[in-house]
């Protein structure tokens, strides 16, 4: 192009960022800044995008001070964009550092802050940040829910679990497969075998193979070989050229 403005150099940078280019848009973001013109906001969420899937902390705080030596008004959307980013690398009092300073909240920064805890394994500040958002006045959605339970079952929470398996009903939300998959998992480790099997039988998915793999791993941990040999069958029925069942099921009986 024998012109280049900021539109284009922001079309070519979230062209990039967009298919997991991240170095790549970075490099554009800094030819742009040589050449003179001036980034737009969705310039920088394209290069919070382009960090999140190419993690720097380095070029993380670059695009940070960007925001702040040009005075880009820090809305929901870049607010939780920068959250997610820096949940990525482990900075998590980065993250909530963002998110404490935000003027408004919609249910996606309050869900990407929840999911930021539960994905590093912090279920205790997950749960607080969901308690935080009730009182807020927000209503959750499918994504807060699955979030929560993620961070349930990172912390082995069973009863607060089932808080929100029955709390997503009450609000009429849609718990995917993987959203049952985490509490069978909790019920399984607190070794309620019982109901983690009438759980799986009762749900409204057929149930996949992975889930009763998580159910017979569970026999084997509670010792459980009525229902091991049970669950091992039921799966050798479905694939029986799978060699995972016969090494579990051999675990579980020596």
């Amino acid at each position: 192009m024998p012109i280049r403005n900021a539109v284009s150099w922001s079309a070519m940078i979230a062209a990039n960022a967009q298919h997991g280019y991240g170095r790549e848009a970075m490099r554009l973001f800094k030819l742009m800044d040589l050449e003179g013109e001036f980034p737009h906001q969705q310039t920088i969420g394209s290069l919070i995008d382009a960090c999140s899937a190419d993690p720097s902390m380095a070029e993380a705080r670059i695009i940070h001070s960007v925001i702040h030596d040009n005075g880009f008004k820090l809305d929901v959307i870049l607010s939780s964009a920068l959250i997610n980013m820096y949940g990525k690398y482990g900075s998590l009092d980065l993250a909530r550092e963002v998110f404490e300073t935000m003027e408004q909240r919609n249910i996606i920064s309050w869900n990407t802050m929840v999911a930021v805890y539960a994905e590093s394994g912090h279920g205790d500040e997950a749960l607080y940040i969901f308690s935080r958002l009730h009182l807020d006045g927000m209503v959750p959605d499918d994504a807060t829910i699955s979030s929560a339970l993620a961070a349930c079952c990172h912390s082995g929470l069973l009863e607060d679990a089932r808080c929100f398996f029955h709390l997503s009903h009450e609000y009429g939300l849609h718990l995917t497969l993987e959203n049952y998959a985490c509490v069978i998992f909790l019920l399984g480790k607190a070794g309620r075998l019982a109901d983690a099997e009438e759980l799986i039988r009762t749900m409204p998915f057929e149930p996949r193979e992975a889930t009763w793999m998580t159910l017979l791993s569970a026999c084997k941990t509670q010792r459980d070989v009525d229902l091991g040999t049970r669950v091992g069958q039921a799966i050798l029925d479905r694939d029986p050229d799978n060699a995972g069942p016969y090494v579990l099921l051999s675990n579980v009986y020596t």
